[in-house]
């Protein structure tokens, strides 16, 4: 890990992410917007104000392609086309809102698949507004293999349309990184029985210690026949419902856990994934930690946290849902949780130790622009030596720092050109200007096309 156990990053996730070393979290488990194509206040839908008049927090959850950053595009369409023509292909069928949608959680997906551990699992919670695409999406880039379970969240509250039936369940996809090696702890429910007398006709033997158990005609690899005992409950399966666990069930608005958050979901239904996938002393992260679930359940769990959030109120969510809802005191944590803001004038965003440094970019000239075939990044145009120098791919204004990942051999032009927008920006600007070299005449040089346009 580059940053401290308990750390919550304050900002855009996405280059909190990219700052994160490779293969560190045992687990993802998130809550991300949902693109439910509304605003979510602080209360339910309404817009509060606190004693002073400021609003409280809140996020919109309605997306259009204004709200997705050039070098988003650029990024995707260039290293991940398949993945871009995915998200195309949605604005076709559903509209531009879902490709912005998709296009955001490409690029966070792409990073989280690289934080995993090759023994990690991922946890998306999403609803049927966007899981059919998201299931794409994931496969795509975790591989359909990879897919371990569609669980489905069944609650009590829920809308009443008068034309379709009452919608009461979340969808949660699991992927693992690598489904031969991924980490698993076989869950056990109790038994559910309608009434006792079921649960009589089923469970109706005694063995000689007095546990109870039902038969079965299978038999076990030594020839005995398989008991199931009551004690021991039943495997959890993919349908988690409130109506045979009721700490499974939505938060009521007077709960203890509650925090006013609308989309608030219980601790409990996050503690099962984490006591699935994780074994104590594991980290679990969440890039879009809200009101702070995963990071309660993993801490309760005794698991190491991170949490992501751009919400500059999350440093007091945080501290004070773990001052509620965790064996520590409000107290012990006001010093306890490391907060680094990625944000406006702050610059506390994490950088990756895990790539090498590179003290002299002179010495990797020539091992860059072979690798580019002298081709420069910014423009896609061919260009003699003498006119390339190195540059980073994200500048150091925004975590971008001096490894081999992040140096690209760039012409005079683009270098001057990029100042310090990242080369996916810059990439993205040079096309709308018509300087991007589309490849329709080879590799020619802009001095041969502009020949080639005069004659």
């Amino acid at each position: 890990m580059n940053c401290k156990n308990q750390t919550v990053f304050i900002g855009d996730n996405l280059p909190i992410l990219r700052g994160l070393n490779s293969g560190i979290a045992d687990l993802i488990a998130t809550d991300p917007p949902w693109n439910k194509e509304r605003r979510f206040n602080h209360l339910f839908g309404t817009n509060p104000k606190d004693k002073k008049g400021r609003e409280k927090p809140g996020f919109d959850d309605a997306w259009t392609l204004d709200d997705v950053k050039e070098e988003e595009h650029e990024l995707l369409n260039s290293q991940h086309p398949d993945i871009y023509h995915l998200c195309s292909l949605a604005r076709k069928m559903h509209g531009a809102g879902m490709m912005a949608y998709l296009i955001m959680m490409s690029t966070r997906m792409l990073e989280c698949h690289r934080i995993l551990k090759e023994t990690g699992s991922l946890y998306l919670h999403c609803d049927p507004t966007a899981n059919s695409y998201l299931r794409l999406l994931l496969d795509a880039i975790f591989g359909q293999k990879n897919f371990r379970n569609e669980i489905i969240w069944h609650y009590s509250a829920g809308h009443h349309p008068k034309t379709d039936f009452k919608r009461k369940h979340d969808v949660i996809l699991r992927y693992a990184k690598k489904h031969k090696q991924m980490k698993f702890n076989q869950m056990r429910m109790p038994y559910f029985f309608r009434t006792e007398a079921e649960k009589d006709r089923e469970f109706k033997f005694r063995d000689e210690f007095g546990r109870i158990y039902r038969g079965n005609r299978t038999v076990d690899k030594w020839g005995n026949p398989r008991r199931f005992y009551l004690d021991e409950g039943t495997p959890v399966d993919t349908v988690w419902t409130y109506l045979r666990e009721k700490e499974m069930n939505s938060l009521s608005s007077s709960g203890n856990e509650r925090t006013g958050w609308s989309t608030q979901k219980p601790v409990a239904l996050y503690s099962r994934m984490i006591e699935a996938s994780t074994d104590a002393g594991d980290l679990v992260l969440d890039p879009f930690c809200g009101c702070s679930t995963t990071l309660v359940a993993a801490e309760n769990a005794g698991r190491k946290w991170i949490g992501i959030d751009r919400d500059e109120n999350a440093e007091a969510m945080v501290k004070g849902q773990l001052g509620k809802l965790t064996s520590q005191t409000p107290e012990f944590w006001r010093d306890k949780v490391t907060i680094r803001k990625c944000f406006g004038r702050h610059n506390e965003w994490p950088v990756r130790d895990d790539l090498g440094k590179i003290p002299h970019y002179k010495k990797h000239f020539d091992r860059l622009y072979r690798e580019q075939s002298g081709i420069c990044p910014g423009c896609n145009w061919h260009r003699d030596a003498h006119v390339m120098t190195v540059d980073h791919d994200y500048p150091k204004s925004k975590g971008g720092r001096d490894n081999i990942e992040n140096l690209r051999a760039l012409c005079s032009g683009c270098n001057s050109a990029k100042g310090t927008k990242t080369l996916a920006q810059l990439i993205a600007k040079n096309k709308k200007n018509g300087v991007w070299n589309d490849g329709l005449y080879g590799r020619e040089t802009p001095i041969d096309a502009t020949n080639r346009k005069l004659k």
